[in-house]
């Protein structure tokens, strides 16, 4: 299944990236892909439109 992102959300992980970049870019790309991982494994996924 793939996430479509409204552009709210997608602003906020942009957000979350710029804030946690300041001290450190790579950990800012783990939290991002966390945070994408976490999504697709939610129970509540396939109430989300695709």
């Amino acid at each position: 299944m793939k996430i479509h992102w409204t552009e709210t959300a997608a602003g906020h992980l942009d957000a979350i990236y710029a804030y946690i970049s300041h001290d450190s870019p790579e950990y800012a790309l783990r939290m991002i892909d966390h945070i994408h991982k976490g999504v697709n494994k939610s129970p509540h996924s396939h109430y989300m439109e695709c």
